[in-house]
């Protein structure tokens, strides 16, 4: 049976392939089935090309910027400003890196527009420097900043930076954390 069918193509092929009509026709057909075939190979690297890490993003952030209204690029200049100056006082005070990232975090996620307050560099160092085990940098947070955190929120932050060294709140003068008081 498959006989009959084979001869019966190889004839159509002769007949196709003998004017130029046909193999006009012949290339319309082969092309057209290498791209149904191909078809879906370029569906997925279309949409799953990005992530082969080339860091050929069709989205740039110069892109998405220019892109804004002047005021919203203004406000985004000024938070991009208040987020790096924060990593440098941190860093000009010695406190840990985890600290200051902590400290952009909470910034970036509730005190935006409060950078604006004189003393918004020098509350947010006293609120990590004076954590002690009566007064919790989250506390002192509420304080100076009147903002809350849930207990879901503090333990986000605890995980991820890690917990802000806390000061023992003796009488003996030592700062350091894991000595024992004077007797």
């Amino acid at each position: 049976m498959a006989a009959p069918i084979a001869v019966a193509v190889k004839k159509a092929l002769e007949v196709l392939a003998s004017n130029k009509k046909g193999r006009k026709f012949l290339g319309y057909v082969i092309g057209i089935t290498l791209f149904l075939i191909m078809l879906p190979f370029i569906v997925l690297y279309g949409l799953f090309g990005w992530m082969n890490g080339t860091d050929n993003s069709f989205m740039q952030t110069e892109q998405i910027m220019s892109a804004l209204p002047a005021e919203q690029q203004e406000q985004l200049k000024g938070i991009d400003s208040t987020y790096q100056k924060i990593a440098e006082i941190f860093s000009e005070k010695e406190l840990t890196e985890n600290d200051a990232k902590k400290a952009q975090e909470i910034y970036v996620g509730l005190l935006i527009g409060k950078e604006e307050n004189d003393n918004f560099y020098d509350d947010l160092v006293w609120c990590f420097q004076n954590a002690t085990d009566e007064s919790s940098l989250y506390d002192n947070l509420l304080n100076k900043f009147s903002v809350s955190f849930t207990e879901k929120e503090k333990q986000y932050l605890d995980e991820k930076y890690g917990v802000t060294i806390v000061k023992s709140s003796d009488t003996s003068g030592s700062t350091d954390p894991n000595s024992t008081p004077a007797s």
